[in-house]
């Protein structure tokens, strides 16, 4: 199991946690944040767009966060959006190795 802290972005106070197995895909993990935030998530997990929460080989921080902004056409820049098919552990997501370290955000929420 891996615990991944999340962010929607472009709301406040919106920092949370989802417990995933490194073995279970990105798809399932929409289907998770949607299960801990019903009422954040109103449409269906699918069309959640997750997003790397990664700058210059960094996780960002709670500061580096609050920067984050989506453009004119509600699309988020500059940031690798995971893909529903592949599994957490992917080198191209998390990795097999990957291990959290205090105030880092790992994905991003649109």
């Amino acid at each position: 199991m891996v615990k991944l802290v999340c962010v929607f972005v472009g709301l406040e106070e919106s920092l949370f946690f989802v417990n995933i197995d490194a073995n279970e895909s990105v798809g399932y993990l929409k289907d998770a944040i949607k299960e801990k935030k019903p009422w954040t998530v109103t449409g269906v997990a699918r069309k959640l767009h997750l997003f790397l929460a990664e700058k210059d080989s960094a996780w960002l921080d709670a500061t580096g966060v609050t920067a984050v902004e989506l453009d004119a056409n509600g699309q988020l820049q500059g940031f690798e959006e995971m893909r529903a098919t592949r599994w957490i552990r992917n080198a191209m997501h998390f990795g097999e190795g990957f291990h959290q370290e205090d105030g880092q955000i790992h994905v991003l929420v649109v």
